[in-house]
């Protein structure tokens, strides 16, 4: 009987993925199953508050080549290809926990019933145990209809568990509607391992997962997938294999450091335009006309880092100037804010970022591995 269910639900499975006549599909470009690994929370308690706590994931370094994409409308497929998300994991004896989180280009869409989630704002989730999709396959998907009320739906429980998460406790979605448009769109869950697996989650068991990102508007769907492929025409999932590890290597930061990471998971690209200087530079600390141009930042880019926890939030929230400029020879840049505590730098050269100083990175091209903001020259 559970083999009639298996083949039930992958049929199901098939036509959730089948698209209309001229819809696009683009394959990774890595095709094969990828490995990854996934180490346990460290945190001590798990909040599904749409907040990238430290301890409670640890960030997947997935590649870009692993991303397959598909769309109602072709035009959409390459954006869903090139869509840049942030995937993190962590696990317990109980749970295992994702979070995703992605900008929507197009505006968050979420006004489609239960079963038709897919063409709006949602994420699925689907796991199974063993390798690259195992039979005991557990799919669920969530999203925050446009009214607020969060909704999750099971469309496959091979093992008959019956289980279905609760929002606020086992999800949440959350979504940060932007000036320009765009959504920056937020998604905790956990899943228990007894929903898709037999045994006791232990060191070095493996399984099989594939996150489905969908980001459609007015009924065109797009999806994003990790892992996806498809067969004689037929769509079906081609999942990633994890395994469970030990503690992450060097996961304590130095010296006790206590980071908050939300920003820089909130927008993986930032654009701006610092436009040429009109007047001749003048070191005076002062912001003259023409010789620099106010850069309208968000303090939703803010990330920080402190020693003390209790100065997080006054961190997060550091009100300052951005002023810039540039000619032929130079990029100019000016910062101004006040220092609650006044200034203090009794530290060597070596050392000025443990007391009061500035310091500036810049890269040519897209980020160099790192979060660092993009600007263009105007």
């Amino acid at each position: 009987m559970k083999k009639l269910y298996a083949a039930m639900a992958a049929a199901g499975l098939a036509g959730l993925l089948a698209l209309s006549a001229g819809a696009k599909y683009i394959a990774e470009d890595m095709p094969g199953f990828t490995e990854i690994s996934v180490y346990p929370m460290q945190a001590t308690e798990w909040k599904p508050d749409g907040i990238f706590t430290k301890g409670e994931y640890h960030t997947i370094n997935y590649e870009r080549g692993w991303v397959s994409a598909n769309a109602t409308l072709d035009e959409d497929a390459q954006a869903g290809k090139d869509l840049d998300f942030t995937l993190a994991m962590s696990w317990d004896s109980e749970y295992i926990y994702t979070y995703v989180q992605h900008v929507d280009e197009n505006g968050y869409d979420s006004s489609y019933s239960a079963d038709r989630m897919y063409l709006g704002n949602m994420l699925q989730l689907n796991y199974a145990l063993g390798d690259a999709g195992g039979e005991n396959l557990y799919s669920v998907e969530m999203t925050k209809y446009d009214g607020g009320e969060l909704e999750a739906y099971s469309w496959y429980d091979y093992l008959e568990t019956e289980w279905l998460p609760l929002a606020g406790t086992d999800y949440t979605v959350t979504v940060q509607e932007r000036e320009d448009g765009k959504a920056l769109v937020t998604y905790e869950a956990r899943v228990p391992f007894k929903a898709f697996s037999a045994l006791e989650p232990a060191k070095g068991v493996r399984y099989s997962m594939l996150p489905l990102i969908s980001w459609g508007s007015e009924g065109e769907l797009i999806h994003t997938q990790l892992g996806c492929g498809r067969s004689e025409g037929l769509w079906v999932f081609g999942f990633v294999n994890f395994t469970l590890r030990d503690a992450a290597p060097n996961f304590e930061p130095e010296s006790g450091d206590t980071y908050w990471s939300e920003a820089e998971s909130a927008f993986q690209r930032l654009d701006f335009h610092v436009p040429y200087a009109e007047t001749a530079w003048n070191p005076d600390g002062k912001m003259s006309d023409g010789e620099y141009f106010l850069i309208e930042e968000d303090v939703s880019w803010n990330s920080a880092s402190v020693d003390d926890p209790a100065l997080l939030e006054t961190a997060k929230k550091l009100d300052y100037t951005l002023g810039m400029s540039w000619d032929k020879d130079y990029l100019y840049t000016y910062m101004e804010f006040i220092d609650p505590d006044g200034h203090v730098n009794e530290g060597t050269a070596e050392y000025i970022w443990n007391n009061g100083g500035l310091q500036i990175g810049l890269a040519c091209g897209d980020r160099s591995g790192g979060g660092f903001l993009e600007y263009g020259v105007s």
